[in-house]
């Protein structure tokens, strides 16, 4: 699949009647219905700041409320659940590079528990949070070509180190491209980008793995947070665009809400 375009955003959003209608609980109890047959993991990787926990926080809730926060650097997995754990798990892995290969030693066992996997990854178009107790050596590059490169190279790595670790017969992959209130105004670049970049990625290791029909994958272009990007001295280095609104922002959010339900439904 290829980016969503505006008309399957607007019918999808339409089809959700509503941001929090999107997995309603009727769905709720279909999916804890499915339980026996493996709990569904969202595994959700993607390099440091791009939005990782703030999708984590959102999934566990389906809730908007208490999503600004200051970006803090995570050393170790976060684990929670989507709408309070009742029918998918979630693992958050760290983004840091010297993090995540401090743990590489515990991939296997922990891949070894999961039935049913979702590969979450989340990019922003080199459009990354940085932790202010660190200085800019600390932090990864932000809004420019090293910034997206490191993305690629990250998510090349990841899909690597997945298809040797795990023995998974079908895979599911998300491709989140988060911040979409920054890049709003560069859509077109974006989507070439990521059609053009990521994809290929996705094919070779679908077809080094388990072949393509048994790899399946989605792009969702989404913004949790309307934000300005600042650096580690709290000066703003990108703003919002004026042309993102709050409309706009829940459409998307809807459409992928409505996307999710659909994958539970038939995973």
């Amino acid at each position: 699949m290829w980016f969503p375009t505006p008309e399957q955003i607007a019918a999808g959003a339409k089809a959700a009647q509503g941001i929090y209608n999107a997995l309603s609980e009727g769905l709720v109890s279909e999916l804890i219905d499915r339980v026996r047959h493996g709990r569904p993991t969202f595994m959700v990787f993607g390099p440091g700041g791009t939005g990782k926990s703030t999708l984590k926080r959102f999934l566990e809730t389906l809730s908007e409320n208490d999503l600004n926060h200051e970006y803090v650097m995570s050393a170790i997995w976060e684990g929670g659940g989507i709408n309070g754990r009742r029918f998918a798990d979630v693992k958050v892995f760290p983004g840091q590079k010297d993090f995540r290969d401090g743990q590489i030693e515990n991939h296997r066992q922990w891949f070894r528990g999961i039935r049913r996997p979702f590969i979450v990854l989340c990019c922003s178009y080199g459009y990354r949070a940085v932790d202010a107790r660190y200085p800019f050596s600390r932090n990864a590059p932000q809004a420019n070509d090293a910034a997206r490169q490191e993305e690629l190279t990250y998510v090349d790595e990841i899909l690597s180190r997945i298809r040797i670790l795990c023995g998974f017969p079908k895979y599911k992959i998300l491709l989140m491209i988060l911040k979409q209130d920054l890049w709003w105004e560069e859509e077109k670049d974006v989507r070439e980008f990521y059609e053009t970049k990521y994809v290929p990625i996705i094919t070779k290791f679908a077809e080094q793995s388990v072949g393509m029909p048994n790899v399946t994958y989605d792009i969702f272009p989404m913004c949790l947070i309307r934000s300005n990007l600042r650096d580690v001295n709290g000066n703003i280095i990108k703003n919002g665009s004026g042309l993102y609104d709050e409309e706009k922002r829940r459409e998307h959010t809807v459409f992928f809400l409505h996307s999710l339900g659909n994958m539970l439904r038939g995973s």
